[in-house]
């Protein structure tokens, strides 16, 4: 008898069957385990090692096909046990590998910059967070109120430096003794304490401590009934004594802000601090910044004479209408009755300055008036970083980057570490296409707070400007939850800025989501999937849905005419259709509604959503000449930024365009100093 032939040999064993059924059963895995993924923010690990044994399953599949697929052959030989086993130890070392690599870039990074010290040789001093020596854990909230305010107190001492709150809660937990924590903060000395309550009794033991030296420079105990007046005695109390010991003398303006009591009311004081963690969390969220405004109207339902909370409660009002979440007159006309309820109730004190300074800025916009407030605010208020970063957002209003960076430069001395003052650095230095101070400052604020939304976003955005797309950006917007707004968005980004077009459309796949709505833009999920579908070709198909995003962006607009959010959408989804007057008209309204001249960051998104709209209807002209405006003032906007725009496509062979691009552009100044 002849020997069977190699194609007999296939077709007995049926080879193709067995591998045709294993990859139909992988593909449907592998797309299952995809939408799971995205919709529990899966690490991108996970997605890579299924497919590494996807690819090993093929072989392994293969193998036992050809050795078992004819009937008969069921023992296993020689030669198939060191192919099995070659293939499951190759397959082992490169999960070990995908592993490694993952935890590689998991790992913080050495940080690559230099903490601002100046010439500041006043003592230094950084209070710890206190133990929680309650029986009942619920006591918490009042050992953390405590710390907290005796940190303010300090920070009203000019003959001190006091390090911010935020910089010290990262030691909550920390494995170190006081000299290394002391030499990551820059200071001599540290402030350890603990809080017991017991009934209605509270006891607070504090304990001064020279860095260097590991010596007790003063140590002291308060127990004292739990009322508002002796909560605030005693930590005025300990700043005062801290500052004596320290040899640091008080003004007499000084002794009287520490003896200052907003509210007579516990319940009243316990519910504005609580508004205060809610308003000053890291990212804006509408549902935070509503339990703001609600823990502050129940701080002045409990004590209608309580001006900081009626002023803080303006301020969450009036961060409604500047992040666009509720611009209403209703909105406006609360904000405004609050603010005129805590100036007439008193002289307003630094705290109140402050709060005051940022209602300016947020309900209108006023630059001037915000910052009359915050240098009236820094006197009594010199250890505060949140002065300075106010006085950094009047700079990003005003278009000055340069001063913003050196007035965070400030905050950050006195609050190291601070993850937030960091992101905001490295925002500030990607606007001015200072790439290498963005990049540095946002690796750090990475280090700093690895599970945060913006210190990983900021820094995704930082690469996207320096060096466009890359697997860095990618993998640290793929750590965060996938759910978030902004995090839909950059995802999307980055697969549309890589020509991903598929993949662009699984990131908008989620039943659920229908918009995209943040601070900067309004995007419906017909308008995103209307552009990757012009950007495969398909052009019937992305024409039904630009038609679909014009119905829901109109009815937007109609119900909020001001808000520029929706004209700006609206504009581009009538570009897409072909409506020429109709697009331009409504982009332009958007630019009017909210113009760089009235706030040079946030009216920058409808000047480049413009400059799309003209692309999209082939005006290369004004097209060109937006973008060219965009890049002559700092923005987000850069040559590898402008080098993945899909939206301006059509500008692709214009040699004026290709001028622009990365590879033909010319290293420009540094715009730090032009103010």
């Amino acid at each position: 008898m002849d020997e069977p032939t190699l194609p007999d040999r296939f077709k007995k064993r049926k080879i193709v069957q067995w591998g045709l059924a294993y990859l139909a059963a992988a593909w449907a895995i592998l797309e299952t385990a995809g939408y799971v993924g995205d919709q529990f923010g899966w690490p991108v690990l996970v997605g890579q090692t299924l497919t590494v044994l996807a690819a090993f399953g093929l072989l392994i599949v293969l193998v036992l096909a050809w050795y078992h697929g004819e009937k008969g052959r069921q023992r296993i030989g020689g030669l198939e046990l060191l192919i099995l086993t070659t293939l499951l130890v190759v397959a082992g070392f490169s999960l070990s590998w995908l592993r490694t690599r993952a935890e590689a870039g998991m790992a913080p990074a050495p940080s690559s910059i230099a903490y601002p010290q100046g010439d500041d040789d006043r003592p230094s001093v950084a209070v710890l967070p206190f133990d929680n020596r309650s029986s009942d854990p619920e006591d918490a909230y009042l050992t953390a109120g405590i710390h907290e305010e005796v940190i303010a107190q300090l920070a009203k001492i000019a003959g001190l430096r006091v390090v911010s709150r935020t910089s010290v809660m990262g030691y909550r937990e920390a494995d170190k003794n006081v000299r290394e924590i002391a030499a990551e903060l820059g200071v001599g000395t540290v402030v350890e304490g603990s809080v017991q309550k017991v009934l209605n009794r509270v006891r607070v033991n504090a304990l001064l401590i020279d860095a260097r030296s590991d010596e007790e420079l003063w140590s002291n105990r308060f127990d004292r009934e739990i009322t508002v007046e002796n909560l605030l005695d005693i930590q005025g109390e300990v700043a005062v004594q801290i500052a004596g010991s320290l040899e640091a003398e008080l003004t007499a303006e000084e002794e009287a802000l520490i003896a200052v009591r907003h509210t007579e009311s516990l319940d009243a004081y316990q519910a504005y601090l609580r508004g205060r963690y809610f308003q000053h969390l890291p990212h804006y969220t509408q549902a935070d910044v509503a339990r703001a405004s609600e823990e502050f109207q129940r701080a002045v339902e409990l004590d209608p004479d309580f001006a900081l909370a009626w002023m803080e409660s303006a301020n969450a009002h009036a961060q409604q209408v500047f992040f666009l979440t509720d611009a209403s007159e209703e909105r406006k006309s609360l904000a405004r009755a609050a603010a005129q309820t805590a100036l007439a109730l008193e002289s307003p004190s630094p705290e109140v300055r402050l709060a005051l300074a940022m209602y300016h800025l947020r309900l209108d916009r006023n630059g001037d008036l915000a910052m009359e407030e915050i240098v009236q605010a820094e006197e009594g208020l010199p250890n505060n970083p949140d002065v300075y970063e106010a006085k950094s957002t009047v700079f990003e209003l005003w278009g000055r980057y340069g001063d913003a960076v050196a007035e965070l430069r400030k905050a950050l001395h006195l609050s190291p570490g601070d993850p937030s003052v960091l992101t905001s650095l490295s925002w500030n230095f990607t606007n001015l296409r200072q790439f290498d101070s963005a990049l540095a400052y946002g690796q750090e604020a990475v280090n700093q707070a690895p599970d945060q939304m913006w210190p990983n976003l900021t820094q995704a955005l930082a690469i996207w400007g320096a060096q466009g797309p890359t697997e860095e950006s990618e993998r640290l917007i793929e750590r965060l939850p996938h759910t978030l707004d902004w995090v839909i968005w950059a995802r999307f980004w980055q697969r549309m800025l890589e020509d991903r077009y598929e993949e662009a459309l699984s990131v908008l796949s989620d039943p659920d989501f229908e918009w995209v709505r943040v601070k900067m833009w309004a995007r419906p999920k017909p308008l995103l999937e209307a552009y990757v579908l012009l950007a495969m070709g398909r052009t019937e198909d992305a024409a039904r849905s630009f038609g679909e995003a014009r119905r829901i962006l109109e009815e937007a607009a109609a119900d909020d005419p001001n808000d520029p959010r929706y004209r700006s959408s609206l504009a581009l989804a009538l570009a897409g259709l072909g409506y020429r007057d109709d697009a331009i008209r409504e982009g332009e309204l958007a630019v009017s509604l909210l113009p760089t001249s009235e706030d040079a960051y946030y009216g920058l998104p409808y000047l480049w959503d413009l400059a799309a709209v003209h692309a999209a209807l082939g005006n290369a002209d004004e097209a060109i000449r937006g973008i060219e405006q965009l890049l002559e003032v700092p923005s987000w906007v850069s040559p590898e930024f402008l080098n993945g725009d899909f939206r301006l496509d059509s500008l692709r062979e214009d040699p004026r365009f290709q001028a622009l691009l990365p590879e033909n552009s010319q290293e420009s100044e540094p715009l730090g100093e032009r103010g």
